[in-house]
């Protein structure tokens, strides 16, 4: 059994994703279906599990296998395409999931994403935009399309530090460089940090989590560059608080004040299954951030009345919530009025919107709540952050698998 194989033979068949597990033959995802990837292939046992995934694995890559029991490679096969390997262990054996990448980046429309992104982006010169929502919902694939499309529109230099690389971007009206962990660079807050002294305009990281890269993002777009970036968070209100939450006391209020005057927009992303079941939808949840929007991140933030305020705010300023997407979909035909509700934050808001009852709430008291509290400081006081940067320091479910006919 041979790895370019199994990826040859995925890539043949269609298949999204293809899971190597010791004691089960090659199982591959299509159309969100799991199935023998072909009968060709044998049992994996030890053996072949590791003459599988070691020739795939750099020295630095084994390390941190052994040391936090999974790693990221990216791995490009010629005349097939790029694949994202994800190596862990369990009960004590190794396990692979391979994701399959498309060569070409798809563009906005073939995404189905929202133009209202679109309009943002292209008046989005500096400052921090972030793209959140669970793992596998296509957060970096959202985000290849938007630095691919500034690099067809215009004249700027980019630098993106992935954990592994997976889109390879040409260039075009802009200059790309691409730099993977674990091959051209180690640390993540280092490499972030060294990023502003190679001339970027454009800076993509592929994920926030810690708060030392958390701290260096925001530093990053307050000197002047466009920092875009991931978040593990479930909705856009949401986004704001788990940023906030990493600082505690004085850090936290210069905190505040530099998310304030850097953020530009969070894009919350889930999938939703089509109505004919052909495949998934995107679902964006969109927050601008506007002068209500900054004054709540200022004082203090609340998930709810900012969600209010998005809600008010599509027409002027593009903002929308879930619910406000879900509904724009069920009226197209798009989705079932059942995954509406199955993925709306209110159910019952989706059966009102059916049935041409409005559900409006009184954006008023949240817009004026703190009309007479004194003015937050102006952005003209704001200063780099100064935070002492820390280190980071089965039950098994019978699965019935069909034959891939």
């Amino acid at each position: 059994m041979d790895i370019n194989h199994l990826l040859t033979e995925l890539t043949k068949k269609g298949g999204s994703d293809l899971h190597l597990k010791v004691g089960v033959p090659p199982i591959m995802r299509k159309q969100s279906k799991l199935c023998v990837l072909s009968n060709d292939f044998p049992t994996v046992n030890y053996q072949v599990m590791e003459q599988l995934i070691l020739p795939i694995l750099n020295d630095t890559h084994q390390e941190k296998l052994r040391k936090q029991g999974s790693v990221d490679v990216g791995y490009g096969l010629k005349g097939v395409g790029r694949f994202r390997f994800n190596v862990f262990f369990q009960r004590g054996s190794l396990r692979i999931v391979i994701r399959h990448i498309p060569h070409d980046i798809p563009t906005f429309d073939e995404l189905n994403l929202p133009k209202e992104m679109l309009k943002i982006i292209d008046k989005t010169e500096r400052g921090l935009v972030l793209i959140s929502g669970a793992t596998g919902v296509g957060k970096s694939t959202t985000l290849a399309a938007i630095i691919n499309h500034i690099n067809k529109t215009r004249n700027k230099h980019i630098i993106t530090i992935e954990d592994p690389i997976e889109f390879l971007i040409q260039d075009h009206h802009s200059l790309i460089t691409q730099r993977e962990m674990g091959v051209d660079c180690y640390d993540p807050n280092l490499a972030l940090k060294a990023t502003l002294r190679q001339d970027p305009d454009i800076i993509l990281f592929s994920e926030l989590r810690a708060k030392d890269t958390i701290t260096s993002a925001l530093n990053a777009a307050e000197t002047g560059h466009l920092v875009f970036s991931t978040i593990h968070t479930q909705e856009a209100a949401e986004t704001v608080s788990r940023i906030l939450s990493v600082f505690s006391g004085e850090e936290q209020n210069m905190a505040k004040l530099v998310l304030s005057n850097t953020l530009r927009a969070v894009f919350a992303q889930r999938l939703i299954m089509k109505k004919d079941e052909s495949g998934y939808l995107p679902v964006v949840e969109i927050l601008v951030n506007n002068s209500i929007i900054q004054r709540e991140i200022q004082t203090d933030p609340s998930i709810e009345k900012i969600r209010h305020i998005m809600h008010k705010s599509h027409l002027h300023w593009g903002m929308q919530t879930f619910d406000q997407h879900l509904i724009k979909m069920l009226k197209s035909n798009l989705i079932s009025e059942e995954e509406a509700s199955r993925n709306s934050s209110s159910p019952e808001k989706i059966k009102m919107a059916t049935s041409g009852i409005s559900f409006d709430n009184n954006f008023d008291r949240w817009a004026n709540n703190k009309k007479d509290k004194k003015s937050p400081p102006s952005s003209e006081h704001t200063s780099k952050i100064g935070i002492e940067h820390t280190k980071t320091q089965e039950r098994e479910i019978p699965l019935k698998i069909k034959t891939q006919s």
